[in-house]
């Protein structure tokens, strides 16, 4: 009974050893996790009525937004929102936890600001998004470019 004890205790150690090692090697993320640029692609609707434009109406949009690795971003986009289209500039703050869930805030230059809860994939490779303002229902697809 004795060797049956050291046996379940020496297993014991050893896989306390090894969820050790697997949780000190897990990718998690963190704000550096976006760093540097990304072409996004956005898709979805207009449905409340905002700056004018009437809803319901298609959106597409494409953009590039710039990453610091330190919870801020800018960038550019071309909008298109029930044909009428636009350029717009953006800047904002990012968080992101652990999982790699995380929230996007964007302040555009028309005025408009922007909530998106994110996930991050692929060690930051990509990012989906949605918006969760009530005047938008519009989903985001980004990928870093380069490296």
């Amino acid at each position: 009974m004795n060797g049956r004890l050291v046996d379940a205790a020496e297993r014991k150690k050893v896989l306390d050893a090894a969820d050790t090692r697997r949780s000190s090697t897990s990718v998690g993320c963190s704000l550096t996790s976006l760093k540097g640029p990304y072409a996004l692609g956005r898709q979805g609707a207009l449905v409340a009525t905002i700056l004018g434009l009437p809803a319901p109406a298609a959106w597409g949009e494409m953009a590039r937004e710039d990453f610091d690795g330190a919870g801020g971003f800018s960038g550019k986009a071309t909008v298109n929102i029930g044909g009428a289209v636009a350029s717009v500039t953006v800047a904002g703050t990012y968080k992101l936890n652990h999982d790699c869930t995380g929230t996007k805030t964007v302040y555009t230059n028309g005025g408009v600001t922007v909530h998106k809860p994110i996930i991050v994939i692929g060690g930051g490779q990509r990012m989906i998004g949605t918006q969760t303002d009530p005047w938008a229902v519009v989903q985001t697809r980004a990928e870093k470019i380069g490296d």
